[in-house]
């Protein structure tokens, strides 16, 4: 098991050198033995905490932006989506690029006409008016911030939808949607 306040304090010294460093630093600095540290930097990327960068040799390791959609992209964050997956509504998590990271039962069931959603542009599965036609989520969700709309689903229905932006480390990463019966 590993202790999470040296977990804290690798995250804590990879933010304060402005989230570059290469095992070798972290090692010394918080003086940890460098097959130790190895181990929590995998587990901590394994989280989608942290990232590197093969630069030569080395190793340098930076915080993960967007820790929000890793929570749906890598399996992370399973509370949240079990507590997305009991509204009694269907909800949808996009990227800035309008892409579909996840959607939950009730999204899948009842607007989704295929199998393999994730990854896939939302137009594809929703015609939604401005966000497909302008095709600039951050820049609607940001200038708008809650941002109701209509979108036709491909059996020809229309749903209500309220999409918010989703903010982590103060950007807008994606969006979620509630669509509404």
């Amino acid at each position: 098991m590993l202790n999470n306040d040296i977990k804290v304090k690798i995250l804590d010294f990879i933010k304060l050198n402005e989230n570059m460093c290469s095992c070798m630093d972290i090692s010394k600095e918080l003086k940890i033995n460098r097959v130790t540290l190895i181990k929590y930097l995998s587990v901590l990327e394994s989280e989608g905490l942290i990232n590197y960068k093969e630069i030569g040799m080395a190793k340098v390791w930076f915080l993960q932006k967007n820790n929000m959609l890793n929570n749906f992209q890598n399996g992370n964050g399973k509370q949240l989506r079990e507590m997305l997956n009991l509204i009694g509504e269907g909800v949808c998590i996009t990227d800035n690029n309008n892409k579909i990271v996840w959607m939950n039962k009730i999204a899948k069931i009842n607007y989704c006409k295929k199998d393999d959603y994730v990854g896939g542009s939302c137009c594809e599965v929703f015609n939604c008016g401005d966000l497909c036609i302008k095709g600039d989520i951050k820049k609607i969700l940001s200038e708008k911030g809650i941002y109701k709309f209509e979108c036709e689903v491909k059996d020809g229905s229309k749903i209500r939808n309220i999409a918010s932006p989703l903010i982590d480390n103060n950007e807008v990463v994606g969006s979620i949607r509630v669509m509404l019966s």
